[in-house]
């Protein structure tokens, strides 16, 4: 099976609606991903901005 390459706008979609306060195994089934995936995502993007993710991914490439 063919894994999807979700891009940082889809992945932090997914983050808010959990935020605001959907249960993660909705938002899970809605997006057709993991509830560990969504976990991992909110650890690293949770509270964040999309500008917020672009500073870092421009960081990131700069190292």
């Amino acid at each position: 099976m063919k894994h999807k390459q979700y891009s940082e706008n889809e992945i932090l979609d997914v983050v808010a609606q959990v935020e605001a306060g959907t249960a993660v195994g909705d938002v899970a089934r809605l997006s057709g991903v993991s509830k560990a995936t969504i976990h991992r995502w909110q650890a690293r993007y949770g509270g964040m901005t999309k500008d917020d993710a672009k500073r870092v991914r421009q960081l990131e490439e700069e190292i």
